[in-house]
């Protein structure tokens, strides 16, 4: 792998000089701002970055603070694998069609720093219905970025640190909330409360025993996934790690946030991105998992896996879906929603939450 300069401060990477040199193009002036108002769900701190006269900031800096990311912590990122992406140039081999939004990292206090496209109106809107051209678009991308690193064995080096399927599954379960953060979960409380209390209300009570306990300890579907085709899976494809631009006709698609990424079955991204939006294209699932079925069946072309398909398909629908659709779902969708008077779209989630259940349902079969 080519690899790149982790920066050893911040104030290195932007020195007007560096970011010249990262961004082709002259570079007299810097401004930093703090963005007020915006620090991820990951409890990580952000930063507007301009350039000379500019009218708005061009970039962003993430700040990642390892020990109260929760992502970090509940996935047990000792590599910091986000970093490790761009520095090892895993994310310089993405196909044309996926932008990782990557500019460069640094160290940085107690942390690190990515610096990031400020991509402004580019990114996509939660929780409202989008139009069904931008769900073929991240599609599509999906598939091209699943294919471009099929059965890569280069993504399995330890020191990459990426997930593996039942790392990445279990990261959001009652389980290892509890081993994280103990008796005082916090705002993470909203897992236990999801699966042990929302869910059941939801759906029939003994099924979402049964898929609590694989989210609880997913080595089943670890172990049914394990003959089957792995590649690099985001894990975090929802609309607010979603960015799409139009430029000439074509459509690029900008995947931001890479902490949560695997080398695991495919299926695995899709399962979470179809759980997460039920509310932004209330369209047929079987016509979307369809649409990037087709796509990378042309881009694989004869490594397509005809005879075991179907069934490495089901199961790692299973594994994302487990962490986007279900107990998640039952908590924000629902129980909050409810609570907080946002009924617009309460029922079409409920309704989501128990299609995808009873699809889940004959899934257990196949483990």
């Amino acid at each position: 792998m080519n690899t790149a300069l982790l920066y050893s401060s911040v104030d290195q990477m932007l020195e007007p000089a560096e970011l010249a040199r990262l961004l082709g193009r002259g570079v007299e002036t810097v401004r930093i701002e703090p963005v007020d108002g915006l620090r991820g769900s990951t409890d990580a701190d952000f930063l507007a970055v301009s350039l000379d006269q500019e009218a708005a900031p061009s970039l962003m800096m993430k700040h990642v603070h390892p020990t109260t990311d929760w992502v970090a912590l509940f996935t047990d990122d000792r590599q910091r694998r986000a970093v490790k992406l761009w520095s090892e140039g895993v994310l310089d081999r993405m196909p044309a069609a996926v932008d990782p939004s990557v500019v460069a990292c640094a160290e940085w206090t107690d942390g690190y720093g990515i610096l990031m496209p400020h991509l402004g109106s580019e990114m996509l809107e939660s929780h409202v219905p989008q139009p069904a051209w931008m769900d073929g678009a991240i599609l599509a991308a999906m598939a091209a970025m699943h294919a471009a690193f099929w059965e890569d064995s280069r993504l399995a080096d330890p020191a990459l640190g990426l997930c593996s399927i039942d790392s990445q599954v279990r990261n959001i379960s009652p389980r290892r909330t509890r081993q994280v953060f103990g008796a005082e979960p916090g705002w993470t409380r909203w897992v236990i409360e999801g699966w042990e209390e929302a869910l059941p209300e939801i759906i029939d009570p003994g099924l979402a025993r049964d898929l609590q306990s694989l989210i609880d300890d997913p080595r089943p579907i670890a172990e049914a996934l394990a003959p089957y085709p792995k590649t690099l899976v985001h894990g975090d494809v929802r609309p607010a790690n979603v960015g799409l631009s139009r430029v000439g006709g074509l459509t690029g698609c900008h995947f931001v946030d890479w902490g949560r990424a695997a080398f695991a079955a495919p299926t695995a991204d899709l399962g979470f991105y179809l759980g997460f939006t039920a509310i932004e294209w209330q369209t047929n699932v079987d016509e979307r998992i369809a649409t990037y079925e087709a796509r990378l069946r042309t881009h694989l072309d004869g490594q397509w896996p005809d005879d075991a398909w179907e069934r490495q398909r089901e199961i790692g629908l299973l594994a994302g879906l487990l962490q986007s659709s279900l107990g998640c779902r039952a908590y924000w969708g629902v129980r909050w929603a409810t609570a907080e008077g946002y009924l617009d779209h309460v029922e079409t989630e409920r309704v989501a939450v128990r299609t995808w259940a009873n699809r889940l349902r004959d899934t257990l079969d196949l483990l």
